[in-house]
This record gives structure tokens, C-alpha cells and sequence, in this order.
């Protein structure tokens, strides 16, 4: 039986925003995916997430979250080549999905991505399904179409063009532009410090009911955690959804 879902054309493709199940009784593990949104790991970690929900064909709550690394202290031409060697080595998986690495071949190549990391915030603060979506379409922007999400207005265009629709757009524009990237940045490195008093130190780092994987990791690896955690929270008459 499959979840009941809406869906509409984006710029890039098809956007489905799945609706809640009705009158059904479900088993949900519960993950959290602390994540950069420049950091290709965090893009295949993503990626791979999503293939072991589908595998494993249950309900899967997949919540992103911002971990904002520490200014880099390097020149910006280090950083890059840095950068650009981590995207090229990410590539290069079997599993990956088509990567460019084009946009750190620039003259201005992104650093850090705070607006659009606030961006998922506040699309989630209306609802943390579209801002799961905005989340994905960042990523595949970046990633995928060589897009830079350091750009304020590259942010916006893509906000616009798969969540317009259903989001509240002047309250969206008030909630990411009010605090402005000084005030976002101060919320996210808040919230990434107590992530880090909680023990996350680098990303991705995936947590599937509690339990911790940090690193690049394989599918199996998150398939092998989450029947595990399915294990452990049984619910008698849960519907499988695939």
C-alpha cells in the first residue's frame, strides 16, 4: 500500500511531499542527520539514507540538522582545493550520484552556507516535511546542478520553485531574513555546539534511534541500524509502507 503523497513540477524535476497516513498504526524510526550542506559526505550520506528507507520498505522519519563547522583558517585558495579534492574523492563512489565539482573551480568558490542552512530552519519552523524537501533540492543544487547556495538570492529561487506553493512565503522571508546571516550563523553555531556537547564531532553523522554513525558509511550499514532500531520499538499490526 503506498503513503498517499501530493506532488508538483519544480525547476528540476518532480518535488513529492509525502501527507500523513490515515487511520493507520505505524512503526516510525526516528533519524536525525546532522549534515553541512556544502560537505559532499553529507549529500551521500543523505543519498544512502534514503536507498536503505526504500529498502527496508517502513516509515522513516528523516529529520536534517544543521552542524556548522568552524571558520576555516586557511587562505580560500587552500580551502577550495580542499574542498574540491573532498568532491571529486565523493564522486568517485560507486553509489554516488552525478557530482560537479565545477563550483570549486571558481574564482569565489562557497565557504559556508549559513542562509541556506537557515533556510531549511525556516521552512521547517511551517512544516519539517518541505523543509526536508528544501533540503534535498539545496543539496542536488549544489551538487548536482554546480549552484551556489552561498548566494542569498540562488537560496531564495530555489525556496520559491519547490515549496512556493505551500509555504507562507512573506512569513518565510521574515523568519530567515530577520536575523540576517550574523544572527543565523550565532543560532546555528548554538546549536551545533550542543550537538557537539552531545558527541557529534564531524559530519555526516547519523543518528537512527539513538545510536550513532559517523562518517561515510555504506548503505547496509544504515539498513543493518535501522531494522535494528525496528527491533527494538516492535509495534503489533505496524503496516509496512513501500
Amino acid at each position: 500500500m503506498k503513503a498517499p503523497a501530493s506532488t508538483r513540477a519544480a525547476g528540476h524535476g518532480k518535488v513529492f511531499i509525502p501527507m500523513p497516513p490515515k487511520n493507520r498504526t505505524e512503526k516510525v524510526i526516528e533519524i536525525v542527520l546532522y549534515r553541512d550542506l556544502l560537505c559532499p559526505w553529507c549529500h551521500l550520506a543523505a543519498v544512502r539514507l534514503e536507498k536503505a528507507r526504500r529498502e527496508i520498505g517502513m516509515v522513516v522519519s528523516c529529520r536534517p540538522r544543521p552542524f556548522l563547522r568552524s571558520p576555516p583558517t586557511a587562505s580560500r585558495r587552500r580551502v577550495s582545493e580542499a574542498a574540491l579534492k573532498n568532491v571529486e574523492l565523493a564522486a568517485r563512489q560507486p553509489d554516488a550520484p552525478p557530482m560537479s565539482s565545477e563550483l570549486w573551480k571558481s574564482e569565489e568558490p562557497p565557504l559556508e552556507a549559513i542562509m541556506a542552512m537557515a533556510a531549511v530552519e525556516a521552512a521547517s519552523f511551517q512544516d519539517p516535511r518541505i523543509g526536508k524537501v528544501l533540503d534535498a533540492a539545496l543539496r542536488e543544487a549544489v551538487f548536482e546542478r554546480g549552484l551556489d547556495i552561498a548566494r542569498d538570492e540562488v537560496v531564495l529561487d530555489i525556496a520559491r520553485s519547490v515549496a512556493g506553493r505551500r509555504l507562507c512565503m512573506s512569513r518565510f522571508h521574515r523568519d530567515l531574513l530577520g536575523p540576517g546571516v550574523g544572527g543565523w550563523r550565532e543560532r546555528l553555531l548554538d546549536r551545533s555546539n550542543a550537538a557537539s556537547a552531545a558527541g557529534v564531532d564531524r559530519v555526516p553523522c547519523v543518528y537512527v534511534q539513538g545510536r550513532a554513525l559517523a562518517g561515510d558509511k555504506e548503505v547496509n550499514e544504515y539498513v543493518e541500524a535501522m531494522l535494528e532500531a525496528l527491533a527494538r520499538t516492535a509495534i503489533p499490526g505496524a503496516v509496512p509502507l513501500v
